[in-house]
């Protein structure tokens, strides 16, 4: 109900936008770009949509996907696994 802090919202952009450049050095990532522009005719690599997008989410808007998300359900389930796996 109350959604992430600013800071905690921040640290999670930044977390996604740095694993996303590590992934940039192996072919997974590339299949998968190619397998979405020719699919769905959109360039995932292109900042405009993917980074920019991620950047503009607000505590708002993760609230509200949240509500949406967890509407219907009185369970959620997580996976926590060590950081050194």
């Amino acid at each position: 109900k109350k959604g992430p802090s600013v800071g905690n919202l921040d640290k999670t952009v930044l977390n996604i936008l740095k694993n996303r450049e590590e992934s940039k050095l192996h072919n997974s990532y590339w299949t998968n770009t190619l397998s979405q522009f020719y699919m769905l005719g959109v360039n995932t690599d292109d900042p405009a949509n993917y980074e920019e997008v991620l950047k503009s989410f607000t505590v708002k808007d993760i609230k509200k996907i949240a509500g949406k998300g967890f509407k219907k359900s009185n369970v959620a389930d997580m996976v926590f696994s060590p950081a050194n796996n």
